[in-house]
């Protein structure tokens, strides 16, 4: 709820509802989409799976802004604010590398290929991700890149094994 206004979602086979709530009393049921595979939700904002055409696509819903559609081929998402997620994307279903990339409530901006989804770990706005890179064999170690808004990615360590997130 923000203010005098509250908003409520609900799924029901698939289809992702929406209801407004004010001083003036209970709005009309409102189908935002259909399809919807899965959703979380964040001060007013949902984020959504859907199945178009037997792949995952992300979106983001508010009552204000309406759809906005964020990226495709969704392995993951991670919602940190109503205007921020990590967004993890791959080519294939039998792929352990991924694509990692942010929507900072406007744009998705891709920020790394082939990271290996066993060495991904995420905290808040920031993340840590590992990558074989070059002839790196994935049980000699990966490369390890810390990424924040204000930095970007920035290799920390090479030879990495293995993430371990610590504290909130």
């Amino acid at each position: 709820s923000f203010g005098s206004r509250s908003v409520f979602y609900a799924v029901a086979d698939g289809t992702l509802y929406c209801n407004e709530i004010t001083a003036s009393g209970v709005g009309e049921k409102r189908i935002v989409d259909d399809n919807v595979t899965e959703y979380d939700v964040y001060d007013g904002t949902v984020y959504f799976i859907k199945d178009v055409n037997g792949a995952n696509s992300l979106f983001k819903f508010d009552v204000a802004g309406g759809k906005t559609a964020i990226a495709d081929s969704i392995y993951s998402h991670f919602t940190v604010s109503e205007n921020y997620a990590v967004v993890l994307t791959n080519s294939d279903s039998e792929s352990e590398t991924m694509t990692v990339g942010t929507f900072d409530g406007k744009k998705y901006t891709q920020v790394d290929t082939d990271v290996n989804l066993r060495g991904f770990v995420c905290s808040g706005e920031n993340f840590a991700y590992t990558k074989s890179e070059g002839n790196s064999v994935a049980n000699e170690g990966s490369s390890m890149y810390l990424y924040t808004p204000e930095s970007g990615a920035v290799k920390v360590s090479d030879n990495v094994t293995e993430i371990i997130r610590v504290g909130k």
